[in-house]
């Protein structure tokens, strides 16, 4: 498996990245556990968006029907995610329940695209080793994990939203609880147009995005609608730094473009997560209180 899960994929920038990620991460989790030594309740609101699931969605539409299937799934295995295990016959599992209830996908759910018990055996087996070992770090682990999932693609469908669930509850397992009260795998399926295009980087970046947001808000948005982590950024700098101008927000992000975060501005403001004052050029970005 040394093809698949091996740090020489990556070069010494992108490594150092990822370890920058994780000691942030370490260092939130660090001040996660003693502010709450006996865990938390996982947010209702979160496991809801983390499965894609919202009122009101067409319940004939497939990518309602597999959200429906990832939300029981995700109910399943976050009430004890002790009992989820890395087994071909546990993941065949999985995947039939997370496309249970889409009709597109009988004839393939539950079922590997080719004969592929023995890669993903190995690839279980790597993972199991590795997260036991003193030598790598279990963030590191996990990423890899995921990207070589992607790669190998042992299913017809559905591989990235059931990846995006097994990291999740490797996390849980192994001593990250906090992601029960982080929309990750929200993030994970729709990342930001700036993220890292490396699929071994996403998850460590998203995961360190989201602390981020945590620590200067006090809270991860829980309502019905998506923020991605680009977004979050604007609503903690307009709050930090209003009344500003859309050529002052400029200035806090020289990555992107001026019409996508102009159209990141007016998503937030038709959600009421930031207001307005003045018109023209003369109107400036105020944070709103339910921003």
């Amino acid at each position: 498996m040394d093809t698949y899960i091996n740090l020489k994929q990556l070069d010494e920038k992108t490594l150092s990245t990822m370890i920058v990620h994780c000691g942030q991460i370490e260092r939130f989790r660090g001040n996660w556990d003693i502010l709450h030594p006996s865990g938390l309740v996982p947010d209702t609101d979160v496991l809801h968006k983390n499965a894609g699931w919202a009122p009101g969605m067409d319940s004939e539409n497939r990518d309602a029907q597999i959200a429906r299937g990832a939300l029981e799934l995700l109910q399943n295995l976050q009430a004890h995610p002790e009992t989820f295990a890395m087994t071909n016959a546990t993941l065949k599992q999985h995947h039939q329940q997370l496309l249970k209830y889409s009709q597109r996908d009988a004839e393939h759910r539950g079922r590997y695209r080719t004969s592929l018990d023995e890669n993903m055996q190995e690839l279980f087996k790597t993972t199991k080793g590795l997260l036991q070992s003193p030598d790598r770090h279990i963030l590191i682990t996990i990423a890899f994990f995921r990207a070589t999932f992607i790669k190998i693609m042992p299913f017809m469908a559905a591989n990235a939203q059931l990846v995006n669930i097994m990291s999740y509850l490797l996390l849980l397992q192994n001593g990250y609880a906090f992601v029960s009260q982080f929309p990750l795998i929200a993030a994970l399926s729709d990342p930001p147009e700036t993220a890292s295009k490396n699929p071994i980087c996403l998850l460590p970046e998203m995961l360190a995005e989201l602390t981020r947001i945590y620590k200067h808000t006090g809270k991860i948005p829980t309502n019905s609608i998506y923020i991605n982590p680009r977004r979050q950024s604007l609503i903690i700098c307009i709050r930090d730094y209003a009344p500003l101008k859309i050529s002052d927000i400029m200035t806090h992000f020289p990555n992107d473009s001026r019409n996508t975060i102009k159209k990141d501005l007016l998503f937030l403001r038709e959600n009421s997560l930031i207001g307005i004052t003045g018109k023209g050029r003369g109107m400036v970005y105020l944070v709103t209180g339910n921003g």
